[in-house]
């Protein structure tokens, strides 16, 4: 995208009415939004990146900057820009014929996006960008601006105006993987306590959440009245939620959230939901010529780790400077019928009920593919690509297909994270150096600090969380099984568990979900070496809460 004009993308953003209310550049609260079209930095965990609320992230839009670097403070970046791309087959009104289609939340080759902020309401006019009601919905909302209690801004944030968007659903807190079951908010005077009794949902240290659509064609490349007779709009309503923390085990990582609707009145066939990454990899006041030099492979020693790796050669500047790997995962994908068509019959869907990738990729800067058979075709095909060779590369990785009635929801989640060369010195692209490895199984290995460990991980919070709270099936085990003593400041053991001399794994995992540690149970457990407070015990699929003294 290096070779996109800044003229043209604020000729761009003048059509579609785009104001931007500038950087958070204290990085304390959110400033007053004063359009639609809305972007600005993180503030938490060690990657900085740029937000957007249409759907482009790690691009610093206003002046044409990549910005997604790490650690935090330095000038070393890894991401130009990034967003997804969405492929479905549907009926053309016309010819009643299937025809291929693609949208792009971030096009690498031109820097835009095809998706407008907001929730779309029937009949909108596109041109009202001043009306308040609907700028609560356009909003970029971070959980930093908010008390995690009431939901309500902190003092200076927009004026008090606007409360957090996302609430935990009425009944029994259940969690949906990493996340509880919520709503998105659009009527912001529903979004208090007094309709939300669970109180607004936040995941991590700062949540950084928008809603955007696909209905304004005005923001399509190639024409409004041109992509109208194509088939466009697919009609999908996005809910994108990132994901970052402070905490040393979890702070190189970001992940990002999906909820897509589809909101027409059109069954959506063999759709590919594909994560995009302009990958350039250099250090900044080097220049660009830094980008030329980046490799790409698949971590193909572990498939089911869904894992891209990014690094780069150190031709160009980027020696001695502390470069290490940019990796890309799925940690959620969809789950599919017999038919194809996004299940709902199940709270939570097992990785290995999910469809899992179908695609990973990199191709050259050059050979952008421009047509919609073209980008259906890359994000539908069935490879793992290895390692091509040092270039300036796009990285892209898909799931599908999946097919989706009016009103279904499918959700996406990846995994962004960051690690040193587990070898020490500059990255090499080798097993060794990305999963910390000293051979070649994956097996019961320690790779504390890895690339590879930063996915293990988040998988476990993302997967055990979901598990603690989701007990509405296991209360026959609950009433049966008991830890004593509780609290406990050594050894725990437990009433109720059906034969205590067959050996079963368990795991200990803190209040917030994050693994602490696990082992084989055969009668008892020591906690001696765990530090004071909250925790819960998964053994046999069953959560216990204990405290430790």
């Amino acid at each position: 995208m290096k070779k996109f004009s800044l003229i043209v993308m604020l000729i761009i953003a003048a059509s579609a009415l785009n104001a931007f209310a500038g950087d958070n550049k204290d990085n304390t609260i959110q400033r007053i939004p004063i359009g639609v079209f809305d972007m600005q930095k993180n503030t938490k965990g060690s990657v900085s990146f740029h937000a957007s609320n249409y759907g482009i992230n790690f691009l610093n839009i206003k002046e044409n900057k990549g910005s997604g670097f790490w650690p935090r403070g330095t000038e070393n970046q890894y991401i130009f820009g990034a967003g997804f791309w969405f492929a479905a087959e549907k009926r053309h009104s016309s010819t009643g014929d299937l025809v291929k289609l693609v949208e792009m939340s971030y096009n690498p080759n031109s820097g835009t996006s095809w998706f407008r902020p907001g929730q779309y309401y029937p009949g909108i006019d596109f041109t009202e960008s001043n009306n308040l009601t609907k700028i609560a919905n356009n909003r970029l909302y971070f959980s930093t601006d908010f008390d995690n209690i009431t939901g309500m801004p902190l003092p200076n944030v927009d004026g008090g105006r606007y409360s957090w968007p996302l609430w935990i659903q009425d009944g029994e807190k259940k969690y949906h993987y990493g996340t509880y079951l919520h709503d998105y908010v659009n009527d912001t005077l529903k979004r208090t306590t007094q309709y939300y009794p669970n109180g607004p949902l936040y995941v991590s240290d700062e949540d950084i959440v928008s809603a955007f659509h696909d209905f304004d064609l005005d923001l399509y490349q190639g024409g409004k009245q041109a992509m109208s007779q194509k088939g466009y709009p697919l009609g999908l309503q996005v809910v994108s939620s990132i994901y970052t923390w402070d905490e040393e085990s979890a702070k190189n990582i970001v992940v990002i959230n999906y909820e897509i609707t589809n909101a027409s009145a059109d069954t959506l066939f063999n759709c590919y939901f594909g994560k995009v990454i302009d990958v350039d990899i250099y250090y900044s006041p080097n220049g660009i010529q830094g980008a030329t030099n980046d490799r790409i492979r698949f971590f193909e020693e572990d498939n089911t780790l869904n894992l891209g790796v990014a690094w780069t050669d150190t031709d160009k500047g980027e020696a001695g400077k502390g470069f290490g790997y940019l990796g890309l995962s799925f940690i959620e994908t969809p789950a599919v019928d017999n038919n194809g068509f996004i299940r709902k019959d199940k709270l939570i869907y097992e990785p290995d009920e999910q469809i899992g990738v179908n695609l990973f990729k990199n191709w050259n800067i050059n050979i952008d593919p421009s047509t919609e058979n073209d980008r259906y075709q890359l994000l539908s095909e069935k490879i793992l690509q290895s390692d091509l060779g040092p270039a300036d590369q796009r990285m892209l990785m898909s799931c599908g297909p999946f097919s989706m009635r009016p009103g279904d929801k499918a959700h996406v989640s990846v995994c962004i994270n960051f690690a040193a060369p587990a070898k020490g010195g500059e990255a090499d692209g080798t097993i060794e150096d990305i999963a910390g490895l000293s051979n070649k199984s994956l097996i019961n290995q320690d790779n504390k600090g890895s690339l590879v460990d930063g996915v293990k991980l988040i998988k476990d919070v993302y997967y055990n969380k979901a598990k603690i709270t989701s007990v509405a099936s296991q209360s026959e085990k609950f009433s049966k099984m008991r830890i004593y003593p509780n609290p406990a400041s050594s050894i725990l053991s437990i009433d109720g568990i059906e034969d205590k001399m067959l050996e079963r794994e368990y795991r200990i995992i803190s209040i917030d979900g994050v693994l602490i540690s696990k082992g084989k149970f055969a009668g008892n457990i020591d906690i001696s070496s765990l530090a004071p407070g909250a925790y819960y015990l998964l053994i046999d699929g069953v959560p216990l809460r204990f405290i430790k003294q």
